[in-house]
């Protein structure tokens, strides 16, 4: 991969969500910390630097399908996508959790446990981006179905290469994270 060609960029994290697809339909966890790590890398990548709270929510509502940024929590709440950098940032990747990291702001005061629930399809517990209530009804949380999310970031990264073509400056933060940060890679692949 030359880190200088945005094709060649493309190429690569393209056939890493061909990789999240499959990895989708194994039934387990790790397959989330997978997700949870690359949505966190393409919110650096996008912004050509470390991408915190802000960056990461602003990611998810423009760079995500639509249905991330208007869920709705049967409460009322529209947060899913600060719940997300709660729980999958925050949680998952950092702490190696599904329970937010409350010792840091916003999560602190808003983040609610358990308020985005992994499932696969082969446990038929509903769609994905459903309400959840769980089997008592005390729940209230998002649904992700494995198989749906990884749908969704390959949607995600190939809308993100999609707009760095007319966006110089996207393309420049695609290029400066990728020379500070290349990706991991066999040896031949490097150029």
């Amino acid at each position: 991969m030359d880190p200088n060609n945005l094709q060649d960029i493309k190429n690569y994290y393209l056939g890493r969500t061909l990789e999240l697809i499959e990895h989708s339909k194994q039934g387990d966890t790790w397959f989330f910390i997978c997700a949870s790590t690359f949505i966190n890398y393409l919110a650096n990548l996008v912004f050509g630097r470390r991408a915190g709270r802000v960056e990461y929510v602003k990611f998810i509502e423009k760079y995500m399908p639509q249905n991330y940024k208007n869920f709705i929590y049967l409460s009322g709440s529209k947060d899913l996508p600060l719940q997300m950098w709660c729980t999958l940032r925050c949680g998952i990747v950092h702490s190696f959790s599904l329970i937010p990291d409350k010792t840091i702001e916003p999560c602190k005061s808003n983040a609610r446990e358990r308020s985005i629930i992994l499932t696969h399809r082969k446990n038929n517990s509903g769609s994905h981006l459903d309400n959840y209530t769980g089997i008592k009804n005390k729940r209230d949380a998002a649904l992700f179905v494995a198989e749906d999310f990884a749908s969704d970031i390959n949607i995600t990264t190939e809308y993100i290469f999609k707009e760095a073509k007319d966006n110089s400056q996207l393309e420049n933060n695609i290029i400066s994270w990728i020379s500070q940060f290349p990706p991991i890679m066999t040896e031949g692949l490097l150029k």
